[in-house]
Parts: C-alpha cells; sequence; structure tokens
C-alpha cells in the first residue's frame, strides 16, 4: 500500500488523499476472495485497489465490492481463470486491456478513474508470469510502451499506477517498468510491522509491488493506521500484530 499527499498538482482548490493498495490476498485453494481477504480490504479501507485472482467464492462481483469495499464503490474486471482488476472509490470511465503473451488466464488489465480536479488516474492490475523472469520483464515492458503512447496522444491527462503480483523484482527495471520514465522503480520498498519488505507467504520476497508514475512520487507521504505509521508505505502481515492491536487499528481482520 502506497499513500499519495493531498497536495497533488493541478487540482486547482480540490484537495484529495489517495491509498493505492496492490492485493493478491484470496486463500485457500480456489483463488476467490473469503473471509480472511475481504477482512483485510475493510480494514486498510484503499481507496484505489489493483487486485488479483479477482473472483468471489460466496456469490457475485458486485457482492464482492459491497462486503469488502461498500456499494459506492467502483470496479472493473478482467477475464479468465484468474482474472485482474480495479476498484476504486471514485468512477471508473474507461476499462480496457493488454495482452501478456506469456500468459493465457489473465491480462494485463487497466482503469481510467476519474478523480477529482484536472488530471484522471490510469491505473493497471498485473499479476506477471510465475517464471521466466524474461516473460516478466516483456509483461511490464508492454505496459510501459502503451503508457508511452497515451502520453504522447493525451500530454499531462493522467497521472499512472501499476501494482499486483508481479511475481519478483525482474520487471522493476530500466528495461521493464522503467521504460520512458512510464514508472518511478527506485522509490523507497513499503515494509511491515517488523520491517520486512517481502510480501510472499514467509516474507522472505519480493513479489507483490506499487509502482507510480515519476510526477506522483514526490508527493508521497507515510501510510497511518491508528497508532502505526509505516513512512514508506504499509506491507500488511496481519501475523506480526496481537489481536488487540488489530481490534484498535485494523478491525475486523484477525491474527
Amino acid at each position: 500500500s502506497v499513500e499519495i499527499d493531498n497536495e497533488i498538482p493541478d487540482y486547482d482548490t480540490t484537495l484529495i488523499h489517495l491509498k493505492l493498495t496492490a492485493a493478491n490476498i484470496t486463500s485457500g485453494k480456489s483463488q476467490a476472495y473469503e473471509g480472511p481477504g475481504i477482512r483485510i480490504f475493510q480494514a486498510l479501507k484503499p481507496d484505489i485497489a489493483m487486485v488479483q485472482e479477482f473472483n468471489y467464492k460466496d456469490g457475485s462481483i458486485r457482492q464482492l465490492i459491497d462486503t469488502a469495499f461498500g456499494k459506492t464503490y467502483y470496479y472493473c474486471r478482467g477475464t479468465g481463470q484468474i482474472p485482474n482488476g480495479i476498484v476504486s472509490k471514485w468512477p471508473i470511465i474507461k476499462c480496457d486491456f493488454w495482452d501478456d503473451p506469456n500468459i493465457s488466464n489473465r491480462d494485463l488489465d487497466y482503469a481510467i478513474i476519474d478523480i477529482p480536479g484536472n488530471k484522471d488516474i490510469l491505473a493497471v492490475s498485473v499479476h506477471l508470469h510465475t517464471k521466466p523472469h524474461s516473460d516478466q520483464v516483456t509483461a511490464g515492458k508492454i505496459i510501459a510502451d502503451n503508457i508511452y503512447e497515451i502520453k504522447q496522444k493525451n500530454p499531462g491527462k493522467y497521472y499512472y499506477v501499476v501494482g499486483g503480483d508481479f511475481n519478483g523484482s525482474s520487471a522493476v527495471s530500466s528495461s521493464s517498468f522503467g521504460a520512458h520514465e512510464s514508472f518511478a522503480i527506485n522509490d523507497a520498498y513499503p515494509v511491515s510491522k517488523s520491517g520486512k519488505s517481502g510480501t510472499n507467504a514467509s516474507r522472505s520476497k519480493h513479489y507483490d509491488w506499487v509502482l507510480v508514475s515519476p510526477d506522483l512520487s514526490p508527493y508521497q507521504v507515510s501510510t497511518n493506521y491508528g497508532s502505526f505509521k509505516y513512512p514508506h508505505g504499509l506491507v500488511f502481515d496481519s501475523r506480526e500484530y496481537s489481536q488487540k492491536e488489530l481490534d484498535n487499528n485494523f478491525s475486523p481482520v484477525k491474527t
């Protein structure tokens, strides 16, 4: 999760605060959302969430959105066995995707979001290939190339963010997501309560990321929940808190 300051330029008198979150937090073997992941969404309250494995075990996607985020949230969802998607506090004015040539059960999905002010946000949700790493780099470069074309046709129209399960750090490079300076790839890493930046189950590897465009990067601020403050963003791991800490700061999450 990465947060953006409420003094983003080009907003005239409209000041907003953005909580941007990536989430591949399904549980069990069904690759569909159920209690644990839903409770995390309810606790973290993201404004824009880039979601992976966007399936719901117990009902429709609209029911999932209503339960996990709220009835006023918008969403778009890709296709495939484990689709990507974007959930937003603000209206989504376009949903589309770019093809990932190395994966058949999901795409590189994006949404254009009508945030308040003169510029919109183009948010991309990805679940990159597990291996080889060259496939991850290829997918990131496809996104960067397409964003470059959009910038050429629509200069200054959008801010850009990409988030999701990168399955490693290979795509966080100047030859992939950093191509054409599409995304800031050298930002400080979010960490958990214990100070770890790893995002896989054992917390030993950095799989999941939120990257923002260079014009947004300078406006990042601390991610705060109650008494817990994370200056460079938060990797949320409920196992690092006591149930009392969760109740007071991240309700209704369980340890």
